[in-house]
């Protein structure tokens, strides 16, 4: 499968495979959708998400000036309500300052878009990549 990209403005890019990683559904929910159903309910969700970060995002002035790129991945749990708990650092990308900007991004956003119903976990826990990169050409590879 084809790796998509979406590019956003301030260098940004968002992975469309991985951008979200939780548990798989079991397969026996006792739900009435069907897996098309759920799996097109969390691609709009994943989508809603990055939409929201996207309206917030920042690349740390200080960091652009030194040319520092990387991958940080964070971790944190979303209740119901689409609220962020626990945001931490689940991988370094060996830059503080870029490190330090993901997890003020969650600070940031307030509310996220609320879980749909065919993920009944709460909380539902995510890891999601934040990739900094000052042109695409350079950007860096997990």
């Amino acid at each position: 499968m084809r790796r998509r990209q979406y590019r956003v403005p301030g260098r940004y890019l968002f992975p469309v495979i991985g951008l979200l990683v939780f548990s798989a559904l079991s397969p026996q929910q006792g739900q009435a959708q069907s897996v098309t159903e759920s799996q097109n309910d969390l691609a709009l969700w994943q989508a809603g998400i990055v939409s929201r970060l996207t309206d917030i995002r920042h690349y740390p002035p200080q960091a652009r000036a030194d040319h520092e790129q990387g991958i940080v991945l964070v971790g944190f749990a979303i209740d119901r309500s689409g609220r962020i708990l626990t945001p931490s650092l689940a991988r370094s990308s060996g830059h503080p300052l870029l490190d330090e900007e993901a997890l003020a991004m969650l600070r940031r956003v307030g509310n996220l878009p609320p879980p749909p119903s065919s993920l009944p976990q709460d909380p539902v826990f995510l890891t999601l990549p934040v990739m900094f990169c000052l042109s695409a050409k350079n950007c860096p590879r997990s």
